[in-house]
């Protein structure tokens, strides 16, 4: 198309400059015809020889083969060689007189009023001794002239036809040739995007388009690769999610499962749950809840809940980029039931010990009364001691317990730490002046005064006293009791002691963990106080932390509600 328009737009272009020419060098050629004869008219019409004129014109225009016209200044026809002259009209006003009669040479093209014909007039004023004697106008008929034109526009189309026809077969020719690669190209990209990674292109020139083809083959190879590894990658995962024992799903932000494993299925007695609501398969209300909280508020979550009878650890995690929640919910089921069977088997073992335990402690405290020999003294007082460490864990074990069953229950009354603190000095005063050690209370007017429980939280000052009391050896202890907040109190049991060492810091709270086990043996240690201390804190909903150096002593931060 583009040839096309470009071709009709040469070929008017070209035809209209020659037209333009053609006219031109007419107009030239009638001149110097008008010059040649002009010297012929020029006596007649200085003397006025109208007849003479007349028959001049008549005789040069069969000559010459042209229309001849001689007029007068007025406008007046003297002369012409194809009418006579008495009967035209004056001719004043034609465009090419005009021009002539102000002494220019004049031409024009239009339609003649005597003829009936389109005529090309030339006109050109003739002077005698500088004074205008007439104009001589010369004129050939227009169909002669756009015969020739038609000729030559003919000639020009067919010209221009041909060398058009031929440019639109280069041009298609050389853009085939150019566009067949890139619709290769093209096909190879579209095979590309539906999957078929193994497409290649087979393109053997070397210049642009062959080095595309070459970048595009290395580009499906790499993409083949990658696509490989992750396929693998994505059957691992699939694999791995699926030999889960703990059950996973992953929900978008709208609740709707996406991805759930097979332990999930088995859990929630369902096989096909993809694109399902969770609401729709599991009503819960924990974890209603637990869901609640994470979409308000995004985050990693761990929590224990309980679905279908069935107490799960779910830890959730929420993918930010993909707006998805992965849920792992954990059975702590057996694990719990262990723990209630083991903590049942405690309290029974300890509870069952305690009887004898205190029968034996005591006919050996009478033995010891009775006897007089020394050696078989230093004999039963060594079982007394053991005896008595046995009875502290069994009535430890018993308070652990406790502590530790839900059944445990908190009897809250508002409790003046100052006054219990005084108590518990008393009851360790005879221990401290043996050690020669102190034992200092700062409390804040602000915190004076708790709502807890009073036995318990008794429970928790004589253990962190009895475990300072133990490991100091000079220097002393201190309780600092200040406000933490308005609605909490800090209290923190400091000591000069021995210190705790920093790989021992994160288990000093576990069951029967001693840090010195001969230390422990010589004081009659338990390992059970600062897993009691731990529970206690935990039943009134509060928090304990611990700061130790080697040699400068310990301190115990304890965060109470009040």
């Amino acid at each position: 198309m583009l040839i096309f328009i470009l071709s009709g737009l040469i070929f008017l272009f070209a035809f209209k400059t020659i037209q333009t020419f053609y006219f031109h060098n007419l107009e030239k050629h009638l001149g110097k015809l008008a010059f040649a004869i002009e010297n012929s008219f020029r006596p007649y019409l200085y003397k006025k020889d109208n007849e003479a004129i007349d028959r001049l014109a008549k005789y040069l225009g069969k000559k010459l083969q042209a229309r001849i016209t001689i007029i007068a200044p007025n406008g007046v026809v003297l002369g012409d060689s194809k009418r006579d002259p008495k009967k035209m009209e004056n001719h004043a006003n034609r465009p090419e007189v005009k021009q002539a009669l102000q002494g220019q040479k004049g031409s024009s093209l239009r339609f003649s009023a005597t003829l009936h014909k389109t005529m090309f007039y030339l006109a050109v004023p003739v002077y005698q001794e500088r004074q205008l004697v007439g104009i001589l106008r010369v004129s050939l008929f227009a169909e002669d002239i756009n015969h020739l034109l038609s000729q030559i526009r003919l000639r020009l189309l067919e010209l221009t036809l041909v060398l058009s026809f031929l440019a639109s077969f280069l041009a298609l020719f050389f853009s085939r040739k150019f566009s067949h690669p890139i619709r290769i190209l093209a096909q190879a990209v579209s095979a590309i995007a539906k999957g078929r990674f193994q497409t290649r292109v087979r393109l053997e020139s070397k210049d642009e388009l062959g080095q595309l083809a070459r970048g595009f083959n290395e580009m499906a190879s790499q993409i083949e690769l990658l696509f490989q590894e992750l396929s693998l990658e994505r059957e691992e995962l699939k694999a791995i999610i699926e030999g889960l024992q703990a059950a996973l799903v992953v929900l978008d932000m709208n609740g709707q499962i996406v991805l759930a494993n097979q332990s999930f299925k088995e859990m929630v007695g369902f096989e096909q749950i993809e694109n399902r609501f969770y609401w729709e398969i599991l009503r819960e209300p924990d974890l209603n809840s637990f869901l609640k909280t994470l979409r308000e508020k995004p985050q990693y979550l761990l929590q224990e809940i309980t679905i279908k009878n069935k107490t799960f650890l779910c830890s959730a995690t929420f993918i930010p980029k993909r707006k998805k929640l992965v849920l792992i919910l954990h059975d702590l089921t057996p694990l719990k039931e262990i723990k209630r069977v083991k903590r049942g088997l405690v309290a029974n073992v300890s509870h069952e010990l305690k009887t004898p335990l205190t029968a034996i402690k005591g006919f050996i405290e009478t033995l010891l009364e009775e006897e007089d020999d020394a050696q078989k003294k230093h004999y039963l007082e060594i079982i007394r001691r053991h005896t008595e460490r046995l009875c502290n864990i069994v009535q430890d074990l018993l308070t652990l317990s406790a502590l530790e069953t839900k059944s445990s229950e908190l009897h809250i009354e508002t409790v003046n730490l100052s006054q219990l603190l005084a108590e518990i000095k008393e009851f360790f005063s005879s221990r401290l002046r043996r050690k020669g050690l102190t034992l200092t209370i700062n409390i804040t007017p602000q915190a004076e005064t708790i709502r807890v429980d009073a036995f318990k939280l008794e429970q928790l000052f004589i253990n962190l006293i009895d475990n300072a009391i133990k490991y100091t050896e000079k220097g002393g202890i201190s309780i600092t009791i200040t406000p933490s907040d308005h609605k909490y109190i800090k209290i923190i049991v400091a000591d000069t002691g021995l210190g705790i060492p920093s790989e021992h810091l994160p288990y000093i709270f576990e069951r029967f963990y001693v840090v010195d086990k001969s230390r422990s043996r010589r004081t009659g240690g338990t390992g059970l106080g600062l897993s009691i201390v731990k529970h206690i804190v935990k039943l009134h909903r509060g928090e304990i932390k611990v700061e130790s150096q080697l040699g400068k002593g310990t301190k115990f931060i304890i965060i109470l509600p009040k």
